[in-house]
């Protein structure tokens, strides 16, 4: 069924408000993810620090930092997980409503062409950015594989610290 110019400048202008809360959302997204991954960092930080300074924990305690550790990083990683779902999710949907807000901009400038309007607007080939879409998930693994390191790590030092001169 096609669409009059107007219909199609309606529906342009409804995308890109659709688009404008989108990006906020993304935006709020990557930076709760980003205060989560810290926040993360800073409390395994603060257990290894308080097993690796002087322990008032004997060795045959060792799983008590141990425990306190995995279960941080137990909760982080459900909490991790869900906000990254969202984010790529959320982004996703954003550059789709993008593409169809640009196959709306090609469509009203065509329009306009053919029924003899001078425009200046070029109507331009759309493309999928596979490379963000490749970068962002590349992104997603290496943090995630940087994190699951730094737990491997701590939780290592949580048992090795206290039982070193044992």
């Amino acid at each position: 069924m096609p669409y009059s110019v107007k219909e199609l400048k309606t529906n342009f202008k409804e995308l890109g408000s659709i688009n404008e809360k989108q990006e906020k959302r993304v935006r709020h997204l990557e930076t709760t993810t980003i205060i989560l991954v810290v926040a993360y960092i800073f409390f395994q930080a603060i257990i290894f620090f308080s097993v690796s300074q002087r322990p008032t924990i004997s060795c045959q305690h060792w799983w008590i930092p141990f425990c306190l550790s995995f279960l941080i990083a137990f909760i982080f990683a459900i909490t991790f997980q869900r906000f990254v779902t969202k984010w790529e999710r959320t982004q996703y949907h954003y550059d789709m409503n993008f593409m169809e807000r640009e196959l709306i901009h090609h469509r009203i400038v065509s329009l306009q062409r053919s029924n003899g309007s001078s425009s200046d607007q070029q109507p331009t080939i759309l493309k999928c950015d596979k490379v963000k879409v490749y970068q962002r998930y590349a992104f997603i693994y290496l943090v995630s594989i940087a994190l699951l390191a730094y737990t491997i790590l701590i939780l290592k030092a949580c048992r090795s610290n206290l039982c070193r001169n044992k």
